[in-house]
């Protein structure tokens, strides 16, 4: 049962509530497995991580692809693009998300979720351009991609920028209002989901997420592209209603 958002939330609420907003913000910004290696080969080792990095498209592309971020169309077509039966291509989905992770710890990289969810959101914002120009397996796409951001995740970080200063609060309070709004407007149970979803840091988000997926009796994978569809949900309200505050 969804929480009653007349009330005041409790500590983990709102940091569950601000870290849906976070993501909402950022969302501004996911085969057959390779079989050319040698049965029993290492992952690292495998064609399928030195995967040409000339099959991502160059900047002469860029225009033609989603500056927006991936959005739950973005991600119907990616399915679509991997496999036109839909339970085949979540098949294929997982078992191109599972092989990225397990590359990217084979390499040393403690995020490797992280990094995972990264390369698959990059080629979903691509997928207008991959539907029309790509060839071959897209599997192997996906990992051409995870070289690159692999490469930028072992690049030398430069010291970051200054903090920005902090938002208006007014502003800030506006849209939070209207993230709020949205979320009473979704079924009580998905609303209850996109916050417990966000709840906890570090190894208590992923307990929290590992538990989330056993209450609803579905992979963690299934549990990802469910959250995925309610955030473009929320982001698409949020956005109708800041246009709606501008133009009034």
């Amino acid at each position: 049962m969804g929480r009653d958002l007349v009330g005041p939330p409790n500590r983990g609420e709102f940091a569950a509530f601000k870290q849906l907003r976070d993501t909402l913000v950022a969302l501004r910004h996911s085969g057959p497995l390779n079989r050319s290696t040698a049965p029993g080969a290492h992952p690292l080792e495998a064609n399928v991580w030195i995967a040409p990095l000339h099959l991502v498209p160059g900047d002469e592309n860029i225009a033609s692809m989603n500056k927006g971020g991936p959005t739950k169309e973005d991600f119907d077509k990616l399915l679509l693009w991997l496999d036109s039966d839909r339970d085949a291509a979540g098949r294929k989905y997982e078992r191109i998300r599972y092989k990225l992770i397990k590359i990217f710890s084979c390499r040393g990289c403690c995020e490797a979720e992280d990094l995972a969810d990264k390369c698959v959101d990059r080629v979903t914002s691509k997928i207008d351009w991959l539907m029309q120009n790509y060839e071959g397996n897209p599997a192997l796409y996906f990992y051409a991609v995870a070289k690159k951001i692999y490469l930028e995740h072992i690049k030398p970080k430069k010291l970051p920028d200054p903090s920005p200063p902090n938002p208006d609060s007014d502003e800030l309070e506006q849209v939070c209002g209207y993230l709020e709004d949205c979320l009473r407007k979704l079924p009580a149970a998905d609303s209850d989901l996109a916050l417990r979803y966000h709840q906890g840091e570090k190894q208590e988000k992923i307990r929290n997420r590992k538990a989330l997926a056993n209450e609803l009796k579905i992979s963690r994978n299934a549990l990802r592209i469910k959250v995925w569809h309610i955030h473009a949900s929320l982001k698409e309200c949020v956005k109708a209603a800041i246009a709606a505050g501008s133009n009034a």
